[in-house]
Order: structure tokens, then C-alpha cells, then sequence
């Protein structure tokens, strides 16, 4: 994933970024017609969060998804999202996103992270 733009908001973000047709995610997702798969949206959401946010997040679990359009190899598309934490003091934070190409939505995603001590850093 190239990440074109990145904009950081008080309580969320925007990005647009582009997956490069050459990228191994479209091999064998369709062969004669590739589009991108919808887990690697997924994963880019939670990549994309836990970069605006500045310190290294995983996907805690998935709340509702929803795709309405495909991606294909080297379109710009947006991710814009809105993260609220969790009252406990368990570093959860719920995410509400929304991937689009245009005014046209490419899907809609409702899922919780948390802080990853595994990893070093944000991807």
C-alpha cells in the first residue's frame, strides 16, 4: 500500500493511499479480473489507524463490515475514520470507517483495536 496523503484530525483521519497492481495481494483474486481482497482493506484500516494515532495498534475484532464496490490494482481510493476510546482502561478504541473512490463508498467498517506491545512501532 503507497499512502498517498495522510491528515490527522482531532478525533480520527483521512488518507488516501493506492495498492500498485504489481502487489501480491491481486495474484489468484480474480487471475483475468483483479480486485483487491477485502481482509487487505481491513488490514489497511487498522494500519492506517494505528499510524494517525502514532503508536502500534492490532485488530481487537471486527463489528460489522460492509462492501459495496470493488478496488482494482492502482486506484487511489480514501479511508476516512473517527476512533472513540473505551471509558475502561483497557486502550480499546472503537472505529468507525469508511473507504471511498469519490463520492462513491467502497465499504463501511465497524471495528475495535488495541494498543500492540509486541510491536515496535506503527506500520
Amino acid at each position: 500500500m503507497e499512502v498517498i496523503q495522510l491528515t490527522p484530525g482531532a478525533d480520527g483521519g483521512e488518507a488516501r493511499v493506492r495498492f500498485a497492481g504489481t502487489d501480491p495481494v491481486f495474484i489468484g483474486h480474480f487471475p483475468l479480473a483483479p480486485v483487491l481482497p477485502g481482509v487487505v482493506l481491513i488490514d489497511a484500516a487498522v494500519r492506517l489507524v494505528s499510524r494517525v494515532m502514532k503508536h502500534p495498534l492490532r485488530l481487537e475484532r471486527l463489528s460489522s463490515v460492509k462492501f459495496c464496490n470493488a478496488v482494482l490494482p492502482d486506484e487511489e481510493i480514501g479511508f476516512s475514520f473517527k476512533g472513540t476510546p473505551e471509558a475502561d482502561s483497557s486502550g480499546r478504541i472503537k472505529v468507525r470507517g469508511r473507504w471511498f473512490r469519490g463520492a462513491e463508498k467502497i465499504a463501511e467498517l465497524i471495528f475495535f483495536v488495541v494498543p500492540d506491545s509486541s510491536r515496535g512501532g506503527a506500520s
